[in-house]
């Protein structure tokens, strides 16, 4: 009955521009009759491409919240607003096909393991001897991608070495260096995707960052990533130069966004004509500005881009809490709007819960990092 009513209110919300229809099927069912509706006037409008007035998205959050609380369901309302929160233990959940959750690909894989689903779930190994034969083992399913980076330019004496700009000076990058040679090092003999970023970093004295990106190296490269997936059979993604609006990346300020977008553009079209079939990413950090329905700086145009991405870290600062239930529809809503404008795919490129050291402290590090993958989990599976 709950997922059913679910499914139902779900399919209301989608199809219609106010959330009315719900309002009369929840005040119609006798196991719904809190009032959820109450405090929120009326219409309740969904966000939307040239609505005016729409429903704030935190109230749409809290009328979400009531629903899960007197139906003990939890629903997509309004998907393209992030209206969604993380599902408790045995919770029924609903996509916004209205569909229960998650998904099964053709195999019967859950779809965050199966490639043949639009919602996959990967991984990237940070600071760890990891591979991916070993995280199979642990998590005891196959995952259908991996991440890995690259400090560029590169050619094939320096690329697994390369030091990005964070790294220690004259040292090796952190990470074990073996996982970016992708047809000898990863392990896990499935066609797994190759999620490759790649990082402008270096300077030298011809230069720095993306002032050394030249066509030839271009072309290098996306010869370079062809031959991964000729060798291995995985699909292969490119993050080119992300979190661009961060003064923490050499190309990002003061390295205007026209100059960035210039090289993106070209960058694009020399990797299509030498491999058609690469995927690339174009992937801010959170929190990207409202452009109130223009395309605002370091945007290279969408017949430039295949894929929209975001980081999500979820930060204390300072104090070690639980992560606010608004926090992730707050940071990723401005540019999933992107998503939905273009009707592009859309990626949580990278992201964790922070955990810090020798501050106040209420919840542990499990837990913070727990609602993080279950809520991004949960919001992709409902928005995609």
């Amino acid at each position: 009955m709950r997922l059913a009513l679910a499914a139902a209110l779900t399919a209301l919300a989608s199809a219609a521009s106010t959330l009315d229809p719900v309002r009369q099927a929840l005040e119609e069912n006798a196991a719904c009759s809190v009032p959820c509706f109450e405090d929120l006037g009326a219409p309740i409008v969904c966000p939307a491409s040239g609505v005016s007035n729409p429903t704030p998205k935190a109230k749409l959050s809290a009328l979400q919240s009531c629903i899960h609380e007197a139906c003990g369901i939890r629903v997509a309302l309004c998907p393209a607003s992030f209206a969604v929160a993380a599902p408790a233990p045995g919770d029924p959940i609903v996509n916004a096909t209205g569909l229960a959750a998650p998904a099964t690909s053709a195999s019967g894989v859950p779809c965050v393991f199966s490639s043949d689903c639009k919602f996959v779930l990967g991984s990237w190994f940070w600071h760890t001897d990891m591979t991916p034969a070993r995280w199979n083992r642990v998590m005891g399913r196959n995952y259908p991608s991996f991440q890995t980076d690259y400090s560029i330019p590169f050619d094939n004496r320096t690329m697994l070495n390369a030091a990005p700009s964070f790294a220690v000076p004259g040292g090796l990058y952190p990470d074990p260096v073996t996982l970016r040679d992708v047809q000898n090092a990863w392990d896990d003999n499935t066609t797994a995707s190759a999620f490759i970023t790649a990082y402008a970093d270096q300077e030298t004295t011809e230069g720095r960052g993306l002032d050394l990106i030249t066509d030839e190296w271009l072309r290098y490269f996306a010869t370079f990533l062809k031959k991964i997936n000729t060798d291995t059979g995985r699909k292969v993604f490119l993050r080119w130069c992300p979190e661009m609006e961060g003064n923490w990346m050499m190309y990002g300020p003061p390295y205007s966004s026209a100059s960035y977008t210039a090289v993106w553009r070209r960058m694009y079209t020399i990797m299509k004509e030498v491999y058609p079939e690469i995927i690339i990413v174009w992937a801010p950090n959170y929190n990207w500005p409202s452009d109130v329905g223009g395309d605002i700086g370091h945007w290279p145009g969408p017949q430039y881009v295949d894929v929209i991405g975001s980081s999500l870290y979820w930060k204390g600062f300072g104090k070690n809490v639980d992560v606010d239930a608004t926090f992730i529809p707050n940071v990723l809503s401005n540019l999933y709007e992107y998503s939905t404008r273009y009707s592009k795919p859309f990626i949580i490129t990278e992201g964790s819960g922070a955990f810090e050291r020798d501050v106040p402290t209420t919840v542990d590090q499990v837990s913070i990092q727990r609602v993080i993958t279950q809520s991004s989990v949960f919001l992709l599976t409902a928005t995609s």
